[in-house]
């Protein structure tokens, strides 16, 4: 990679969406050891953006790179920007390297500005600094974002290496009352995927939860597969709903039982705690301070909602509140998955719920693996429900399409670690390069026309598509679809023969109401 190629990805990863950032930022740091030159040039440039990024590459590689630290420190020093001495105090801190910790404390007493002042606390916190000078330790009875900083920084004994060490290490799920957080929307097709590991029958206390109450290990073991739900929480603690409660009085109890179940809690941990939503933001800010600091003080545990084990909560559900908790460590079936997106990509979960609605009617005869079935997906996008298809039906294939070449260089980057048979190819979804009735299941994600614009309307794009499925499919196929725009869909699949189509589900997703349609090409 040039120069010039390496500035223009850098500055591309400052404008695109997180995860696609994220993509961009590991691409780049495993190409800067040519460009270690060129980063230190544009960190000391005049556009902040692009200093900013530099930093985010830097940071990728300051563990092992003594020079990537030393330009990081060096512009700590110089650096106009507020954010961005926040940022290079943080980059710095990720390295590991406690060496620096006498350059950071220079660097605290020069220090103006609160925010700066407290993100160098909490980066010499994080490198296990605790040589504080005496006009620091002096903030630890006041109030205040120095203050904050110094009682997490003074908390946190233990260097940063051992604290991730305890992070990568796996634990196992207690027996009790499980809670599964989904889309809501979702829950006839979280349902499928419950039978098929057998776990149920679920209660729905709520939209967008299930209750699975006192699961036994084969249970247990099972919810290390679900790729339908966005997490799975314990139930430590629940009570009949009321206007008015001691609070404080029920996080001890749910500590209690959290010490109880889960014995290894007693070693320590980090967590993040979250709570229902209140009138006013000062409001929920101010509670969850306070008991933050109430549970730290009872539980030996700290409070660092930025990189936490535990995710602690309180929900509230039409009969009762509770206290659930989950941890990071349990084995899932997503792992350290991360995956590049394009922008109005699909959710993982409810790409696998797709997946479950395109395969619900043939799940008692489909291998488990899905031998010898295929799946389109005439514009794949990233590759988000390919891959969710390969991680169920590793034995089935995949095909994928996008007229985007964009997109589909992040679906082969997607599906590269996928060993499953699968194709990708630019096409347009209504002319696909295949054979008639070639199909067994077309998955689509369709362009809704709102964050992404597209020339033709919805109506004449969804009809053409339709009429190409139709050709597509076998006789017996199934056709699945994902778009905000029901009225342009359902016009779409009558016009090309489809009588019976009604909505499978409506999901809440983004902000907006999307309807999955599902539907059948008859047998001769």
């Amino acid at each position: 990679m040039n120069k010039e190629k390496f500035r223009e990805l850098l500055i591309e990863s400052t404008q695109v969406d997180l995860h696609l950032r994220k993509a961009l930022e590991k691409r780049l740091a495993k190409e800067v050891g040519q460009h270690m030159d060129s980063l230190e040039e544009m960190i000391a440039g005049d556009d902040v953006r692009v200093r900013r990024g530099a930093v985010e590459i830097l940071r990728r590689i300051a563990s092992a790179s003594d020079r990537a630290l030393q330009i990081l420190l060096k512009r700590l020093s110089v650096e106009p920007d507020v954010k961005t001495r926040r940022r290079l105090a943080a980059a710095i801190a990720d390295s590991g390297q406690t060496e620096v910790s006498s350059a950071l404390v220079e660097q605290l007493e020069r220090e103006e500005h609160i925010f700066v002042q407290a993100s160098l606390i909490l980066a010499l916190g994080k490198l296990g600094f605790k040589d504080w000078p005496a006009r620091w330790l002096e903030f630890l009875g006041r109030k205040g974002p120095v203050a904050e900083a110094m009682r997490k920084a003074v908390q946190s004994s233990a260097p940063t290496a051992e604290a991730s060490t305890l992070f990568d290490e796996n634990r196992p799920r207690p027996r009790g009352t499980f809670l599964f957080q989904f889309y809501t929307g979702l829950e006839p097709l979280v349902e499928i995927e419950f039978q098929q590991h057998k776990l149920g029958p679920a209660q729905n206390e709520k939209p967008g939860w299930f209750i699975l109450p006192d699961l036994t290990d084969t249970a247990l073991a099972s919810l290390e597969q679900l790729r339908t739900v966005i997490a799975d929480y314990c139930m430590a603690l629940s009570v009949a709903a009321a206007p008015i409660y001691d609070i404080n009085a029920l996080f001890d109890e749910a500590i209690g039982a959290m010490l109880n179940s889960a014995p290894y809690l007693s070693e320590g941990c980090t967590f993040r705690l979250s709570l229902p939503m209140m009138p006013t933001r000062d409001d929920y800010r101010k509670l969850v301070v306070g008991l933050s600091r109430y549970v730290e003080q009872t539980s030996g545990w700290r409070n660092n909602p930025s990189n936490y084990d535990i995710d602690l909560r309180l929900v509230q559900f039409s009969q009762m509140h509770a206290i659930i908790w989950r941890d990071r460590r349990w084995p899932s079936s997503r792992g350290g998955e991360s995956r590049a997106v394009v922008p109005a990509s699909i959710h993982p979960t409810v790409a696998a719920a797709l997946c479950f609605a395109a395969v619900e009617r043939e799940l008692t005869t489909i291998s488990s693996k899905g031998e010898g079935k295929v799946l389109v997906d005439p514009c794949c996008g990233a590759g988000t429900i390919l891959y969710e298809w390969l991680s169920l039906f590793p034995r089935a294939q995949a095909i994928g399409y996008d007229i985007s070449e964009r997109a589909i260089e992040l679906s082969r980057a997607n599906l590269a670690p996928i060993a499953a048979k699968h194709e990708l190819r630019t096409a347009d979804m209504r002319r696909l390069p295949l054979k008639d009735g070639s199909a067994d299941f077309i998955i689509c994600n369709l362009p809704f026309g709102v964050r992404v614009k597209h020339k033709d309307s919805n109506r004449t794009l969804y009809r053409e598509f339709a009429a190409e499925a139709v050709r597509v499919l076998r006789h017996g196929g199934w056709l699945v679809t994902y778009t905000s725009d029901r009225q342009a869909i359902t016009y779409a699949l009558r016009a090309a023969g489809w009588k019976s189509a009604s909505p499978l589900t409506k999901v809440s997703a983004g902000g907006l109401d999307v309807t999955i349609h599902r539907v059948q090409k008859p047998y001769i």
